[in-house]
């Protein structure tokens, strides 16, 4: 059993009431593929096949998980794509890991493709590289060897919001060559897995088919203007394959049309694997080691000085407000065809050119200016040297200088053509640095992706609103966002520790901050405004404020105000990868003191939220106050810690209730740590545990719990308090573990029974006698005996006419309710 169901290589499924069997290999007619390449030939003559194997049910909140391999891979198998479809009203992509087992194993590095989302579901793969270091292929080794006749292609997981019979069907799906060619392949048929116990159908959309030409000679492969053909290349078409997906479309010529390689009509997996096998071996620049795990202290060590803008071979000077693209874009001179200098020239001359760059602003005139975009800007690609992009060179621009608002003076804005159209600034390349911009109205504001983006900055911007911090979107626009970080890029910072590095992230047609995919890690996200305008106005991001989503790790979330976002304060979702992160020091749901709120100053659903399997990440240190639904949930997740959190409590103590709950651990959640020396208060419950029999193991110790209208802890059945049954037999939250029975106490000890063995906590109860609760100082703490007695010491914690309460845990980690409350001298 795997997270309560079964992992099947055969099996059958209703689907429309037919039998299927769920390892799929029945064929789709070639000629949907594209053209075929002779070596595509299968051991035996066969075609290659999409094997897909499958749950045939899953319990209600649990993500689908499907396992895909290749069957009957040609020896030169290199690269792969396909699309999964669903229903994604009721379904979310939750990550996609690409194993790559059998090339991998060969020696060859991998580059992800995606995954991209799309209103149909998500579009995934990989292309991968003779050199198992496709970043800088002469650092790698290389690799000779051929792939096995059998590849396994990763895991996707897909999480229903719905109970009902999911459909999942596979679109186009292409396989390529080493060399680019592309592959024809057998994909499965359409498939349903029960969800819950409804018959509810949630269809798949149907398959929408590119019109494919035969593949050409293919065209030059320097895509970036630097007369080299390397892993920037690679990104190139690989970022055109993403943006063209995200769109819907199963093909796209791209920008220009110089990422279709092959002139087929279509940027796919065969045009990203041909810039893959020709790309450059020369050296590029050196990546940042990936071991190791975050810490609050090595972390914060990482980050506490603001970035230096590099010594730089040359600056280059924006003196345009204009759109149009360099002359020559090579000849190391920033000039349009009217012979200024603008952003689009400037960044497309910095990538030409060897070494690092600065790009400074001396646009004439006075107040602020205004850069409205055509298209996305060039990507920041140059591996031989980071580029610098500072908008308070330009006249009248200043920094922040004040807490904990923002007073940044931005003269400098780069304005997009709509949030549903195109981005505006890509990175893929390391060490680069935005500063000083205010970016707004774009599909995403800034996208760093892939192996080769390590430690770019983004500092002193508002990202999602304009220089006067006074534009937000006024439509909620999927998968669209201030900063997206992905396909392994790392130690990228949002942010830092001085004022002037702070940036504002507010005013995003859907999410503020989004993390996805292995091994996107160690990214610090630091005093920043995520949601609420420079000066704690009212301006929101649509969607999430910062989400961490599917294998993206060691990320630290500190120092920031995240409030008035459209869903959640901070999201950490989708698969065990989400770990090692860490939410530290935020003010989440308040104005810009942590001690004030208003209407607007919630998010409307939860402060921070855990969900689908994410494991050991550490929240701390926390005022999460004014959520609309708990401050904290934490759903279908395990061995999170919650620490020393101020939670419906301001700084100064004044009273910030979350709207329904302070904590809500839910959905088969299991080893949760809540505490110690978290203050959870002022909210309608302290801390619900409910939702499955299975939410168990979840620890709440040595907290302060007080001024919650209802429980302070509270098993299911909640809204009462569960009384103990005889010898503990029953089942549900936390077991439905007996509360501690005290018989007596005084000024030196709390005596009584309890569950032998169980750790029996005593605290001063801010409720009279009789009551069940609540928990507000720690007095005691004691083992109790085998036999289930306990005598807790109190001496000098307690005076004769204290009310006394207290919880019992036992040796799994369930922690029960509050008992009922006696008075010291009994």
């Amino acid at each position: 059993m795997n997270g309560g169901y079964t992992m099947v290589r055969t099996c059958t499924v209703r689907w429309a009431g037919l039998a299927m069997s769920l390892v799929l290999m029945l064929a789709t007619a070639a000629a949907l593929h594209g053209s075929v390449s002779p070596a595509a030939a299968a051991p035996g003559g066969g075609k290659p096949r999409l094997v897909v194997s499958a749950p045939t049910r899953v319990p209600d909140g649990q993500a689908v998980e499907l396992r895909l391999s290749l069957r009957g891979a040609p020896a030169d198998f290199a690269g792969y794509e396909t699309q999964l479809r669903f229903d994604t009203d009721r379904a979310q992509y939750a990550g996609v890991l690409s194993s790559g087992t059998g090339v991998a194993d060969v020696g060859r590095g991998l580059i992800a493709l995606g995954g991209a989302e799309h209103e149909d579901g998500v579009s995934f793969g990989f292309v991968s590289c003779t050199s198992s270091n496709c970043v800088q292929p002469a650092k790698g080794r290389r690799s000779g060897k051929k792939a096995p006749g059998s590849v396994e292609l990763g895991t996707v997981r897909v999480l229903p919001s719905v109970a009902g019979h999911l459909q999942l069907a596979f679109g186009i799906t292409k396989m390529a060559t080493a060399a680019g060619e592309s592959l024809a392949v057998a994909a499965p048929k359409a498939f349903s897995v029960q969800v819950g116990d409804s018959d509810r159908v949630l269809p798949a959309p149907a398959s929408r088919l590119p019109k494919v030409h035969p593949a050409r000679a293919p065209k030059v492969q320097d895509l970036t203007g630097d007369r080299q053909v390397t892993y920037a290349d690679i990104m190139e078409v690989n970022l055109a394959w993403r943006l063209a997906r995200e769109t819907g479309a199963t093909c796209a010529t791209g920008a220009n049309g110089a990422e279709d390689v092959d002139s087929d009509g279509c940027i796919d997996v065969a045009d990203v694997q041909r810039v893959a096998a020709a790309a450059d071996l020369a050296p590029t620049v050196e990546s940042s080691a990936r071991e190791g795990s975050t810490s609050l202290s090595a972390t914060a060590d990482a980050s506490t000085a603001e970035s230096t803008l590099l010594v730089v071979g040359s600056t280059l000077v924006v003196n345009s407000t204009g759109d149009a693209a360099d002359a020559s874009g090579t000849d190391g001179s920033c000039r349009t065809a009217a012979g200024d200098c603008t952003l689009r020239a400037a960044i497309e001359e910095a990538n030409a050119q060897s070494g690092a760059n600065a790009i400074h602003f001396a646009i004439p005139g006075t107040g602020v200016k205004t850069i409205a975009l055509k298209s996305r800007l060039p990507t920041i690609a140059d591996a031989s040297g980071p580029t610098t992009i500072d908008g308070y060179t330009q006249a009248g621009a200043t920094p922040n200088t004040t807490d904990p608002q923002s007073n940044a003076a931005i003269k400098v804005e780069v304005r997009g053509g709509g949030e549903d159209l195109y981005d505006a600034f890509s990175i893929t390349s390391s060490n680069n640095v935005l500063r000083g911009l205010a970016i707004y109205g774009s599909k995403w504001e800034v996208r760093i992706l892939g192996l080769g983006a390590v430690g770019n900055t983004l500092e002193g911007n508002f990202i999602g609103t304009n220089a006067a911090g006074s534009y937000f979107s006024s439509t909620r626009i999927s998968l669209s966002g201030g900063v997206t970080i992905t396909e392994g890029a790392t130690r990228t910072m949002i942010g830092g520790t001085t004022l002037a590095q702070r940036n504002v992230v507010s005013g995003n047609a859907y999410i503020g901050i989004l993390l996805y995919d292995e091994p996107t890690d160690h990214t610090v996200i630091r005093n920043n405004i995520i949601g609420l305008s420079p000066s704690g106005g009212k301006l929101g991001n649509k969607n999430h404020g910062v989400d961490i989503n599917g294998n993206s790790s060691d990320a630290l979330v500190a120092d920031n105000v995240i409030s008035n976002n459209g869903r959640g304060g901070v999201e950490l979702s989708h698969g065990r990868g989400v770990t090692r992160n860490e939410v530290v020091r935020n003010y989440i749901g308040t104005l810009l003191d942590g001690d004030t709120v208003t209407s607007y100053s919630g998010n409307l659903m939860f402060g921070i939220r855990m969900e689908d399997k994410v494991t050991a990440n550490v929240v701390a240190d926390n005022v999460v106050g004014a959520n609309k639904v708990a401050g904290i949930k934490v759903d279908n997740s395990y061995e999170n810690r919650f620490v020393r959190n101020r939670i419906g409590i301001g700084v100064d103590g004044t009273a910030l209730s979350n709207e329904k709950t302070g904590i809500m651990i839910t959905n088969h959640a299991n080893n949760t740590m809540v505490g110690p020396d978290n203050i959870i208060a002022h909210n309608p419950v302290g801390i619900t545990v409910s939702g499955n029999v299975d939410n168990d193991y979840n620890t709440i110790t040595q907290n302060s719990i007080f001024s919650n209208v209802g429980l302070g802890i509270d098993l299911a059945p909640v809204a009462a308090v569960n009384l103990n049954d005889p010898g503990d037999g029953d089942s549900g939250a936390n077991d439905q573990l007996n509360y501690p029975k005290m018989t007596a106490a005084t000024t030196t000890a709390v005596t009584g029974t309890v569950c032998g063995g169980c750790t029996v906590e005593i605290f001063k109860a801010d409720a009279g006698n009789d009551a069940w609760g609540e928990g507000k100082t720690l007095v005691g703490t004691a083992e109790a005996a085998p036999d289930g007695t306990f005598a807790v010491a109190v001496t000098g914690q307690v005076s004769n006419g204290d009310v006394v309460t207290s919880t019992a845990t036992d040796d799994l980690g369930n922690t029960s309710e509050f008992s009922n409350n006696i008075t010291v001298g009994e």
